[in-house]
């Protein structure tokens, strides 16, 4: 199965109103669609290459970080992704925007549906339990170590009805 194939395939399985857009020069071919996720909208791209055996997955917020917050934001996702594995990095890019991206290198796999499912899932998976420090550091001008402080106490409390039941 090609790249472009198993977008195709998973393209079908999601039942999205999306097309996918295909350049013949480059190989390339990309999904642009919005996905609801922790109770936002997000911008999805899935963008295959076939000419280097690559599959990018890019998911992004509604938001933007305000000026002056992309060295605390990078201590941030340097500490999720310690924490948590997740098959992609977050990263920001100078205009502020957020992304979460994930790479695959297909050379010498055959590409399919379930590996483009389980990146997405990684990249929801990150929102989902990640939003809330995220927006706050992003969007405030609350510090890292206040926005941790408050993550941290959040997380405790929630382990500790966890194990309570």
């Amino acid at each position: 199965m090609t790249i472009r194939q198993a977008m195709e395939e998973f393209l079908e399985k999601s039942e999205w109103d999306a097309q996918i857009e295909c350049d013949e020069e480059s190989g390339e071919n990309s999904l642009s669609t919005r996905l609801k996720v922790a109770g936002q909208v997000f911008d999805l791209g899935i963008f295959g290459n076939e000419k280097q055996d690559r599959l990018t997955l890019v998911l992004a917020p509604p938001f933007r970080a305000i000026e002056g917050k992309h060295a605390e934001l990078c201590q941030l996702f340097n500490y999720l992704s310690e924490l948590y594995l997740f098959t992609g990095r977050l990263s920001m890019g100078m205009e502020g925007g957020i992304r979460y991206k994930a790479i695959l290198d297909t050379d010498g796999l055959e590409p399919s549906p379930a590996m483009i499912r389980n990146l997405l899932n990684s990249a929801v998976a990150i929102f989902d339990l990640h939003i809330e420090p995220i927006a706050a550091l992003a969007m405030t001008k609350k510090t890292f170590i206040e926005t941790m402080a408050e993550y941290e106490k959040k997380r405790s409390l929630r382990e500790a009805r966890n194990n309570m039941g």
